[in-house]
C-alpha cells in the first residue's frame, strides 16, 4: 500500500478539478470591444494604451482614438492566428505556460523559496556541459512503463561496458543520431528543456544518468565534457544558401563572393548595408543581418566555435560552413556570464521564458495549496484509491463519486468531478503495478492545480490577466507575422524593380561621400600617392597601386572623423572604430589583408539618390510593409469589430485628460 502521505500528495491536483467552478466571477459587462468574436474590456484596453504610452515607438503620443486603430490591427492579427490553429501549437502552449508559472512563483513564494530557485540556476549558468543522449519515444499506445524499463536496460549494458556511442546509433529515435551518433556538443544553462537540463548539470563527468522524461520521451544522458560557461556573443552574419548536393563549382563561388565581401569589410565598407544587398537569409530586411545572441546548444557548433573565436568587436571571421549555408561573421558584443548580483533580472527572464526548474516544484505546489486553503478527506482518498487499486478499469460507483475528496473553502469537491478527466487513462490502470498508479495520477492531475491557482490569481490581481493574455497574444502576434510576411512575403527581384521604380525619390542618402581605397603591398607606393594628393595631383592606379571606388553614407563608421561638410572639428577628432585615422580628408596609410592601404573623400552629396543594390534594405521593407497592408485590408473586410462609441469617448477624456 502507498503511504497515506504519498496518496495525499498525489491526489492533491484531485482537489483543483473543481475549483474552476467555485472561483466568482464578476458579471460581464458591455464590452468595450469586440474583434472577431473577442471581448476587449475597458480596463484592459487601458492598461495596454498606458504602456504604449510608456514604452511606444511612435514618434508622438498617440490619442486614444489613435492607438484604437493600432491595437484593432493587433487583434485582427491574433484573430487570425487562432483561425489558423497557431493557438493549438505545442510549443507556444508550453511558453506560454512556462512564462506563465513563472509569474505565480511571485504570488507563491516567499522571499527565501525564489532566492534559492535563483541561485540554482545561477550556477548552472556558470558551466557548459557537453553530452551524448539516446531518446526513447513514447508509442502512441502510451506505454510508459515498457519504455522507462528499455531505457534502464540500456543503461545497464552502459553500466557493463556496451560503448554508449554504439548503443545510440542502434536504438536512439532522435533523427539527427544518423550524423552525430547521439552526440549533442556543449549547451549551456537555459537551452535545452528543463528536465533534460537539470539532468545534465546533475549527472558527473563520464557518468550516465537515469531515465529523464520530457516531452520527447526517455532520454539516458552521458556527460562527455564540462568547461566554464563562455558567457553569449552578438554577431551579424552575410549568408549564402548552399542548396543540397551544391557542386564545388558552386561551393567555390559562393566562397570568393563572401571572400571579397571581406575585403570590403576590411576596407571599411558597412555590414548592415552589405548583409542587405547580398545576405539570403529572409529575415536580413529586419535585422540586418544580426543574430539572436549567441551561447553554446541552440546553434551549429561551427557558427558557435567561429563566434567566440573573434577577439575583439568589429573583427570579421573567415568564411564559414554550417548546415544553413555559407557565413561571414562580424562580431558585435560579448557578455560574459555577469555576478549574481547584476545579472538576477536576466535569470528571472531566463526562467520566465524556460518555466520554473524542479527545485521550486515542491515549494509551489505547496504556495498553491495554501492559496486554495484545500482540505482534504483522508478516509475517502482512500477509499478511491483502494478501489482503482482492486478493480482497476471500472470506473468508480455512486457510492464513491458522489464523496467528498476535499473541500475549498468549506466548498464541497466531489469525486465525480474528476472522474470525466480521467475516464481517458483507465486503462493504464488496469495493465499498472500498483505502485505506478500514483504516478499516473499524478501525470494526469499534477497541473490542475496551477490552473486553478492561475485563475484564482489572475481573477484577484488584474494587471497579471491583462500582462498574461497579452503576453499569449504576442507569441501568437509573432507567429502569424512570421508567417505572413517576414517569411511568408519573400519578393521576387522583379517586384522589387517594380517598388524602386515606383518610390525611386524616396531612396536617398542625406549625405554621402564618394571615396577612393588606395591599395598596395609596399607601404611607399602609397606614402607616395598621399603624397600627391595633398600637393594637388590625382594619383594613378598601376600595376603598383589599385584604386577601388566605393560610395559611403556620411554616418557609415568607417567616415568616422573624416572632414566632411557639417561636421564641427570636434567631430573629426572622434576615435573610429574601425580605427581609421583620418587627417582632413585622407586617412592614414595603415596595414591592410592585402598589404597596405589609405583612404580618400573624392566627393560629397546631399539627398543622393540610392542605386538599386543601394537600396535594397529599403526595398524589402517596403515590400513587407505592403504585404502587411494587404493582410489587414483583407482581415477588416473578414472579421467584425464592434467599438462602444460611448464608452471610447469617455475613456479618452479620463486616459488624455490624465497626460
Amino acid at each position: 500500500m502507498v503511504p497515506m502521505q504519498r496518496i495525499l500528495r498525489l491526489w492533491l491536483p484531485l482537489a483543483a478539478c473543481l475549483l474552476t467552478a467555485v472561483v466568482v466571477c464578476g458579471q460581464q459587462a458591455k464590452p468595450f470591444l469586440v474583434v472577431a468574436g473577442d471581448t476587449v474590456s475597458a480596463e484592459e484596453f487601458a492598461y495596454a494604451y498606458r504602456k504604449n504610452s510608456r514604452y511606444g515607438v511612435h514618434a508622438h503620443r498617440l490619442t486614444v482614438g489613435e492607438f484604437l486603430q493600432s491595437y484593432i490591427d493587433f487583434r485582427l492579427k491574433v484573430a487570425d492566428a487562432k483561425a489558423r490553429g497557431l493557438d493549438t501549437s505545442l510549443a507556444l502552449r508550453r511558453e506560454y505556460e512556462n512564462f506563465a508559472r513563472y509569474k505565480l512563483a511571485g504570488y507563491l513564494l516567499d522571499s527565501a523559496e525564489q532566492e534559492a530557485v535563483l541561485r540554482a540556476a545561477y550556477e548552472r549558468m556558470l558551466r557548459e556541459v557537453d553530452a551524448s543522449h539516446i531518446l526513447l519515444k513514447i508509442p502512441d499506445d502510451g506505454d510508459t512503463l515498457a519504455v522507462y524499463q528499455q531505457a534502464l536496460a540500456l543503461r545497464d549494458e552502459v553500466l557493463r561496458g556496451a560503448n554508449f556511442d554504439s548503443l545510440a546509433v542502434r536504438y536512439s529515435q532522435d533523427p539527427s543520431v544518423r550524423d552525430n551518433k547521439g552526440h549533442l556538443g556543449y549547451f549551456s544553462a537555459f537551452t535545452m528543456v528543463v528536465p533534460f537540463e537539470l539532468a545534465a548539470y546533475n549527472t558527473r563527468l563520464g557518468d550516465v544518468s537515469l531515465p529523464v522524461r520530457t516531452q520527447y520521451g526517455y532520454h539516458l544522458i552521458r556527460v562527455v565534457g564540462i568547461r566554464p560557461a563562455r558567457g553569449r556573443m552578438q554577431v551579424a552574419h552575410i549568408m549564402r544558401v548552399l542548396p543540397a548536393g551544391a557542386d564545388s563549382v558552386r561551393i567555390f563561388r559562393e566562397v570568393a563572393l563572401l571572400d571579397s565581401l571581406r575585403g570590403l569589410l576590411d576596407s571599411g565598407a558597412d555590414f548592415g548595408q552589405l548583409a542587405l544587398q547580398y545576405s539570403q537569409d529572409p529575415s536580413v530586411g529586419k535585422t540586418r543581418g544580426i543574430l539572436p545572441w549567441i551561447v553554446a546548444g541552440p546553434f551549429p557548433s561551427s557558427i558557435t566555435d567561429a563566434a567566440f573565436g573573434l577577439r575583439a568587436d568589429g573583427a570579421v571571421s573567415h568564411v564559414v560552413r554550417s548546415p544553413f549555408g555559407l557565413h561571414l561573421l562580424q562580431r558585435i558584443a560579448h557578455r560574459p556570464v555577469g555576478a549574481y548580483e547584476e545579472i538576477q533580472q536576466d535569470i528571472r527572464e531566463q526562467l520566465a521564458r524556460v518555466g520554473m526548474p524542479v527545485e521550486g516544484e515542491e515549494a509551489l505546489r505547496e504556495g498553491a495549496t495554501k492559496l486554495l486553503r484545500v482540505v482534504y478527506n483522508e478516509q475517502t482518498i482512500s477509499n478511491i484509491f483502494s478501489y482503482i487499486q482492486k478493480h482497476g478499469a471500472t470506473p468508480l460507483p455512486d457510492s464513491l463519486r458522489l464523496l467528498c475528496i476535499a473541500s475549498m473553502d468549506g466548498v464541497c469537491l466531489p469525486a465525480a468531478a474528476c472522474v470525466d478527466r480521467l475516464n481517458a487513462h483507465w486503462q493504464d490502470f488496469g495493465t499498472l503495478e500498483p505502485h505506478r498508479y500514483a504516478d499516473v495520477v499524478d501525470s494526469v492531475l499534477g497541473q490542475a492545480i496551477w490552473q486553478t491557482a492561475l485563475r484564482r490569481i489572475r481573477a484577484e490581481h488584474r494587471e497579471l490577466d491583462f500582462m498574461l493574455r497579452e503576453f499569449r497574444d504576442g507569441l501568437l502576434l509573432f507567429e502569424v507575422s512570421e508567417r505572413q510576411v517576414w517569411q511568408g512575403a519573400v519578393p521576387t527581384e522583379r517586384e522589387l524593380e517594380r517598388l524602386y521604380k515606383q518610390h525611386k525619390d524616396e531612396f536617398r542618402y542625406p549625405h554621402c561621400a564618394t571615396v577612393d581605397a588606395y591599395r598596395s603591398v609596399n607601404v611607399h607606393n602609397l606614402t607616395e600617392a598621399v603624397q600627391q594628393l595633398e600637393n594637388g595631383e590625382q594619383p594613378k592606379a598601376d600595376s603598383l597601386v589599385r584604386v577601388e571606388r566605393v560610395r559611403y553614407s556620411a554616418d557609415a563608421p568607417l567616415l568616422q572623423g573624416a572632414s566632411l561638410g557639417g561636421r564641427t572639428p570636434v567631430d573629426a577628432d572622434l576615435t573610429n572604430p574601425l580605427g581609421v585615422k583620418w587627417h582632413g580628408q585622407t586617412s592614414e596609410v595603415m596595414p591592410d589583408t592585402e598589404g597596405f592601404v589609405f583612404y580618400h573623400v573624392v566627393a560629397q552629396h546631399e539627398n543622393e539618390p540610392k542605386t538599386f543594390q543601394e537600396a535594397q534594405g529599403e526595398l524589402r521593407s517596403l515590400y513587407q510593409a505592403e504585404v502587411e497592408r494587404q493582410w489587414l485590408k483583407k482581415l477588416r473586410r473578414q472579421y467584425r469589430v464592434q467599438v462602444d462609441k460611448g464608452a471610447l469617448k469617455r475613456l479618452a477624456k479620463r486616459l488624455e485628460g490624465a497626460e
